[in-house]
């Protein structure tokens, strides 16, 4: 399974500094996590060690005279020794980034990309699997507005997932919302209106039960975020998801005071792993639970996401 490491600032970072944490935090030998000793952290990392190249693929939103705008790029970072990044994207500044890391890049097992997808202003992407996706593939297929459809590049469950979400935030609020600041309400509603269609698409194919899906879900236009770990079964548990707010260094005044005003500035991650050597005190998503980000000032969690209708009814693992 992917994993999903998000990175949103009140104030500009450089893409590389982001990559960097990523590279010194998660180690993955032979399928364990571990951390490296710093001293270990060196070019002449054992052969064995190799596994620990990983591939990314990251979005990082930048400004432009059009507003935020996001941009995909990928990279093969290597885990246990200092890392060269080759990327003209690196020094790029930014305020919010996301990466999956669809695991180790000489893996043995068949590992295929894990690019959010992208259509205008909006990113989605996901971590888990949509249950029954091969037997609601062509249906959902039907639901997706054909524009957004092109956008898709590698019939993933992730992709249509994202295309279906974009469609339902076009019929909401019209063409003119992909390109401007998006509504909160209306990516929520949005959200949980895609949910509730691939829901129904998997209890038909499934003779009237609802399978389980087990997922990370994210969707952002740049500025304000939703990730919701998300389960419809209540005898299983979605993958992890984790939080941690971070103080900016240099900031002004008191963080009192600051916080009275609404003002603290703060770096948010957000990850479906604790970074090994991350920074901050990790808090964990409950099921079903909403972690919202606002104008990346602080994350306020939410428990209405999950419709009761769309618990599993299934007595088997469906997928």
């Amino acid at each position: 399974m992917s994993s999903l490491f998000i990175t949103i600032s009140s104030k500009e970072f450089r893409l590389e500094e982001f990559i960097e944490q990523i590279s010194r935090s998660i180690i993955t030998v032979e399928g364990q996590e571990q951390s490296i000793p710093p001293s270990d952290r060196r070019d002449n990392v054992p052969a064995e060690q190799a596994l620990n190249s990983r591939h990314l693929d990251i979005v990082y939103y930048s400004d432009t005279d059009t507003g935020v705008q996001p941009t995909a790029c990928e990279m093969d970072v290597a885990h246990g020794y200092q890392t060269a990044i080759q990327s003209s994207d690196s020094s790029v500044g930014t305020k919010l980034v996301l990466c999956t890391d669809s695991g180790p890049h000489f893996s043995p097992f068949n590992i295929s990309s894990s690019r959010p997808f992208i259509f205008a202003r909006y990113c989605v992407t996901m971590t888990g699997t949509l249950a029954l996706f091969p037997a609601i593939k062509s249906e959902l297929r039907g639901l997706i507005d054909d524009r957004v459809y092109t956008s898709i590049q590698q019939n993933t469950d992730w992709e249509y997932f994202g295309a279906l979400y974009v469609t339902e935030l076009i019929k909401c609020c019209g063409w003119e919302t992909l390109s401007g600041h998006g509504d909160f309400d209306a990516m929520w509603d949005s959200l949980q209106q895609t949910v509730d269609q691939i829901v129904e698409l998997q209890q038909k194919a499934s003779s009237g039960e609802r399978p389980a899906n087990r997922l990370n879900i994210v969707v952002t236009d740049g500025v304000e975020l939703i990730a919701v770990r998300f389960c419809n079964d209540e005898s299983e548990q979605p993958p992890e998801l984790y939080y941690s707010e971070i103080p900016e260094a240099g900031a002004k005044g008191t963080q009192e005071d600051r916080e009275k005003e609404g003002e603290l500035e703060r770096r948010i991650l957000i990850a479906s792993k604790r970074m090994v050597d991350g920074p901050g005190e990790w808090n964990q998503v409950s099921e079903n639970q909403a972690a919202l980000v606002f104008m990346g000032r602080s994350v306020c969690l939410e428990d209405s996401f999950c419709r009761q209708e769309w618990i599993s009814t299934s007595t088997s693992n469906l997928s």
